[in-house]
């Protein structure tokens, strides 16, 4: 058994190194899972065939944006077969055999669905006819850098941003893509996003929305007024506090099927709890 953080016996833990919009939601839905997911070292991640597919998606969309910018030549079926390949090969050196991934298509089903929400959001993109926004030193708006550090919370936020598009009046406005069913519940991420946007260019973004890859067109419009930079810099660092002081609480449900690190969660039986999940009766320092 390793030693914790504080010296004391128990389950090791790292520190963590930054924040993220993931970090904070894992925190928000459910402490044990950010705590497995980044603070213990070696926890075993469950791969899923939709995050593959998921990304596959994403890497064909850049691909197809940055040539469009760039004038390159573009190969939407090579381009999928190639991310695809990429993603799974990705995943199963986390999690090798895949006939035990976590799925709601299969990879066949993917081989299809894959190209579609591709070919979805491609049409879109022509049928607005949205313009790339571009960073005041010229970079692309695609995938975009702009982590780092936000008011008060003095560790850094790492995020990356979907896209940014100039709607016909001239205002930036974020697009997130999303190849799953469900809508964000709320704007944190958005406004996580528009933060950093602004702290990094001076640029206020003022509106976000996802793309839902499956329907082919913008979920709900989020207004994203509040998120300053100041008050996103304040929510960050209160998260940053609640993580350093451990208090991170299980919260089982229904999402916990989506939840990678669960083996290893006492909450839900998970079989390798006592190996890494402090919460087990294995793990409690007796008195």
């Amino acid at each position: 058994m390793g030693r914790s953080v504080s010296g004391e016996p128990g389950i090791q833990r790292k520190q963590l190194e930054h924040l993220s919009y993931s970090a904070l939601n894992d925190l928000l839905s459910c402490g044990k899972k950010l705590e497995l997911n980044r603070l213990v070292p070696g926890v075993p991640k469950k791969a899923s065939m939709w995050l593959a597919g998921g990304l596959a998606v994403h890497a064909v969309t850049e691909e197809f944006d940055r040539c469009q910018a760039e004038g390159r030549w573009f190969d939407p079926a090579s381009c999928w077969q190639t991310s695809f390949g990429e993603a799974i090969d990705r995943l199963k050196e986390q999690d090798p055999d895949v006939s035990k991934w976590r799925q709601k298509e299969s990879m066949t089903d993917w081989m299809k669905l894959g190209p579609e929400l591709c070919v979805a959001y491609f049409k879109w993109r022509k049928e607005t006819g949205w313009a790339i926004w571009r960073t005041p030193d010229g970079e692309l708006a695609v995938e975009l850098d702009t982590s780092g550090k936000l008011a008060d919370c003095p560790i850094e936020i790492k995020q990356y941003v979907d896209r940014v598009f100039l709607l016909p009046t001239g205002q930036p406005f974020l697009v997130d893509l999303k190849t799953g069913s469900r809508q964000p519940e709320n704007s944190l991420q958005f406004g996580t996003y528009r933060a950093g946007i602004e702290a990094r260019y001076g640029t206020v973004v003022p509106q976000g929305a996802p793309f839902m890859n499956r329907k082919g067109r913008l979920g709900r419009v989020h207004e994203l007024g509040i998120y300053t930079p100041d008050y996103m810099g304040s929510v960050f660092a209160k998260a940053d506090q609640q993580i350093k002081q451990g208090l991170l609480v299980a919260s089982p449900g229904g999402h916990c099927f989506f939840c990678d690190v669960s083996a290893a969660c006492y909450a839900t039986g998970g079989p390798l709890a006592a190996q890494f999940d402090r919460d087990h009766p294995a793990n409690h320092v007796p008195f």
